[in-house]
């Protein structure tokens, strides 16, 4: 079957089940240094919580995942203010499989 992970918000008052892994925000989860919740009890986390949801979910893609097995990963890191986050949005490939992301043209400075 599937293997299943979930990465960022989780507004449940349950841990999540029914994934293989998981690494959620407590409630709501501030903008910076998150504490975070594991099947292993809390995490603390150091830095923007955006970029560490973004870390986690390419870790575990990288890392964690089986290659062999087709993957339902969840990634919710709308944590931010209420701005325009992104500027287009797509499905690109990862290895056998497309993955769907969005992104953010910086200018130069």
């Amino acid at each position: 079957g599937y293997q299943t992970a979930i990465v960022g918000k989780w507004h449940l008052k349950t841990d999540p089940t029914g994934f293989d892994y998981w690494h959620v925000l407590e409630g709501q989860g501030p903008y910076y240094n998150p504490k975070m919740l594991t099947p292993n009890g809390p995490v603390h986390h150091q830095g923007y919580t955006t970029e560490i949801i973004t870390d986690l979910t390419l870790d575990w893609l990288k890392q964690e995942r089986d290659a062999d097995r087709p993957f339902f990963l969840g990634v919710d890191a709308r944590n931010l203010p209420a701005i325009k986050l992104y500027d287009s949005c797509g499905f690109v490939p990862w290895g056998r499989q497309w993955v769907h992301f969005c992104w953010l043209a910086e200018e130069a400075s």
